[in-house]
């Protein structure tokens, strides 16, 4: 049988052997298996055959190549892997897929594991959550109890006290105020609402005291001056007393009411406002006896200031934070109201009480009332002398005449109503001079405007073709609906004046504040032209220097402000737009520019409180909004008692109102 010589190649190594040509693929396999250890089923051949490779029963006469036979030697490659090797990576495959499922499995109970922690962390959590609300309601309900058995006790306190209404206690003590006490507890800075209020610090032994009699609290004292030899007081807690006017005591014994503020003070003194010794007319060390009153509540109250500057304050959103510190009212006080660095003395002109009855409620008169927990209307009596400027009414469209005398003011007022907000309107106010320089000046909080830039909010102190304008407009967030006070004041001579007050519809454009039109802006497109340093104005190239001229003579601009005036005006418009007025801040400003300056930026501007709506100076807001929103108001929908700090958030979790 013819032999064919066979030339494979495997891992770099020639095998070269002999085999019959009628032998099949199958055995050239075999053969090879032999010389290498590899597998039949793991060796491929390649080369030997051209495309693909035939079955192992196929004989090699049949697939090898013509030229492969001619020659007699076939060369080839094998690919495969001896027995040792592929016993190994079958070794090597099973272990690495025993590895991955045991990694598997740890990840699955490493997953199991953290899941029973987190429950158990849930469940914890759950628990102490449980806990924490048993503890709360428990509190809530011990609270709850106290409350119930506190409001028992005082209803019984208050039930044997109206059984027997003439239980009372009287003490005698001396007078003295905190402005000259040496105590360093016992200072009028310790105290800041203190004079300020009608509450009294007393010694413990009157704690004592009303407790063994049983009072009912709060307390109340009627306070007279005791005529007899003063007791004697420590010397060491006066320092320099000083003396007041002493009442006669010929005359009708005079009293008044106040509380308690704490019981701290130096045996057998008690320490008092000062306007409160100021009416009894005491003297520092003076007697004073106190006697234990029940007050009726009170129903209404006159008072009038006794200043003037009272009027530029909002009177009632003030007194209804300020007469928190008192506790009674009674006829012919003068009582201290402290407003932005300025304290403001107001009499007590009348007072009424309503008594409790079963049909209805009914006033009666009253000479001393208590204001504590109870309805009050307050009436404020005009500050104003009898002889004092009057307003005269302007109606809108209306036009007024006047004559003043140099330097001195006349007064007007108009209102402003309510307009539709889709309504662009304006207020133009006028002075039209006749003769002299009258100025003109507008605010709508101040009753009497004045050129002083703290008295007024806006002013026109130029004339532009004889007259001065203001125009107030809804773009300025100063303006709004309500009443105005118009101040004419003759600058330096006497001066008449024609004042007009008209309701403007607005063009839809803002207004050039130097005069110029559309039309102006048109025709500068158009023709060539210059503008004027003496009146800002475009002027055609061809007669400017004509109009320039005459221009200079005319005009002036002032270099600070660019404003453009007559130039009679320029000594005036330097004095008074451009002269620094101090703000009560410590800041010093130009007339223009203070009225913007108390309006948005000034620290003690008036901003209202986030809780009671009250206006206070903007560097007090965070302490007066500290100590506000812990008190205390009436849910409107439920009547209960809630801090205002928590109000809304118990109208939205109780009331579902959001």
């Amino acid at each position: 049988m013819a032999q064919h010589h066979f030339i494979i190649k495997w891992k770099g190594t020639d095998y070269d052997f002999d085999m019959p040509i009628e032998s099949t693929v199958h055995q050239l396999k075999q053969h090879m298996e032999l010389l290498t250890n590899v597998p039949i089923n793991y060796q491929k051949l390649i080369g030997l055959v051209k495309g693909k490779m035939p079955g192992d029963h196929e004989t090699l006469s049949s697939i090898l190549p013509a030229t492969s036979l001619s020659s007699g030697t076939t060369r080839c490659m094998m690919m495969g892997s001896p027995v040792e090797e592929v016993d190994r990576m079958m070794v090597d495959e099973v272990m690495a897929r025993d590895k991955h499922e045991q990694e598997m499995e740890e990840e699955r109970r490493r997953a199991e594991e953290r899941a029973r922690l987190m429950a158990i962390q849930m469940e914890e959590e759950r628990q102490r959550r449980e806990e924490r609300d048993r503890i709360m309601r428990e509190r809530h309900e011990a609270m709850r109890l106290e409350n119930e058995a506190r409001q028992r006790e005082w209803e019984e306190r208050r039930t044997q006290q109206e059984v027997d209404p003439s239980a009372s206690v009287r003490l005698e003590l001396t007078a003295h105020t905190l402005v000259y006490s040496s105590s360093p507890a016992h200072t009028a800075s310790s105290k800041p609402h203190f004079e300020t209020s009608d509450k009294l610090i007393l010694p413990p032994s009157v704690l004592e005291t009303v407790m063994e009699n049983r009072l009912t609290f709060p307390l109340t004292f009627k306070i007279t001056k005791d005529n007899s030899p003063p007791i004697l007081a420590p010397s060491s807690s006066i320092a320099n007393p000083p003396i007041l006017s002493t009442v006669d005591e010929t005359s009708v014994q005079i009293e008044t009411h106040a509380g308690v503020l704490e019981f701290t003070a130096p045996p057998v003194i008690a320490f008092m406002p000062f306007w409160m010794m100021k009416k009894l007319g005491l003297d520092e060390g003076d007697g004073i006896i106190l006697e234990s009153v029940r007050l009726p509540k009170g129903s209404f109250v006159k008072l009038k200031p006794t200043s003037e500057e009272w009027e530029d304050i909002p009177a009632q959103e003030l007194l209804e934070n300020k007469l928190r510190h008192y506790q009674s009212l009674t006829l012919g006080d003068t009582i201290a109201i402290q407003h932005r660095g300025q304290t403001f003395q107001l009499e007590v002109l009348q007072v009424q009480a309503v008594v409790e009855t079963s049909a209805n409620d009914q006033q009666r008169g009253a000479t001393a009332i208590s204001i504590t927990d109870c309805d009050l209307n307050v009436e404020i009596d005009s500050p104003f002398r009898d002889d004092a400027p009057k307003h005269v009414e302007v109606d809108l469209g209306e036009t007024v005449q006047g004559t003043l005398e140099a330097e001195h003011l006349s007064y007007f007022t108009f209102v402003v109503s309510n307009w539709p907000t889709d309504t662009q309107l304006s207020i133009q106010i006028s002075v039209a001079s006749q003769s002299g320089d009258p100025d003109l000046f507008i605010s709508s909080q101040i009753h009497y405007p004045a050129r002083d830039p703290m008295r007024h909010t806006w002013a026109s102190t130029v004339a532009k073709g004889g007259v001065k304008r203001i125009t107030l407009s809804q773009d300025d967030p100063r303006f709004h609906p309500g009443r105005y006070y118009i101040a004419v004041q003759a600058y330096k001579t006497a001066a008449s004046f024609s004042l007009s007050v008209e309701l403007l519809e607005s063009s839809g454009g803002s207004e050039n504040v130097l005069g110029t039109s559309s039309s102006t802006s048109t025709l500068s497109t158009q023709l060539d032209v210059q503008i004027c340093p003496h009146c800002a104005k475009e002027i055609p190239r061809n007669v400017f220097p004509m109009h320039e001229a005459r221009c200079a003579r005319l005009n002036f601009v002032c270099p600070q402000c660019k404003a453009v005036m007559p130039a009679d005006q320029k000594a005036k418009h330097l004095e008074l737009a451009h002269a620094l007025y101090p703000c009560e801040c410590g800041a010093q400003l130009e007339t223009d520019v203070l009225p913007l300056h108390k309006e948005f930026e000034c620290p003690r501007r008036l901003v209202k409180c986030a809780f009671c709506n009250l206006p206070v100076p903007s560097d007090e807001r965070s302490n007066h909004q500290t100590d506000c929103s812990s008190r205390t108001a009436n849910c409107p929908h439920c009547a209960k008692i809630i801090m205002r700090r928590d109000m809304k958030t118990h109208i939205i979790a109780v009331h579902r109102i959001d």
